[in-house]
């Protein structure tokens, strides 16, 4: 897929911790946060079509699903977006 501006596959949360994620396109990026109990797999049809149209399709496999890891503790709602932010923060 041309127009791969990422070359991370993992972001490193914390070192018990990475989330695998795909970043393809230039252009408004459009984040895609599949629900339980898929990984950013599931918009592979999205990431085929809009970073022609100009998008930036960043997809997020959260921790314990996907290629993530999946580390024993808490999966809570202020985990995952906390998650999310490192995550941002590090893909700007």
């Amino acid at each position: 897929m041309s127009g791969n501006i990422n070359s991370h596959e993992y972001i490193e949360i914390n070192d018990a911790v990475s989330l695998h994620i795909r970043d393809w396109g230039q252009g408004a990026p459009i984040v895609f946060i599949p629900g339980w109990p898929f990984g950013h797999e599931m918009f592979e049809y999205q990431f085929t079509q809009l970073p022609q149209q100009g998008y930036r399709c960043i997809g997020i496999s959260m921790r314990g699903f996907g290629k993530s890891s999946k580390p024993w503790g808490e999966y809570t709602f202020d985990v995952f977006a906390d998650d999310l932010d490192t995550v941002l923060q590090s893909l700007d």
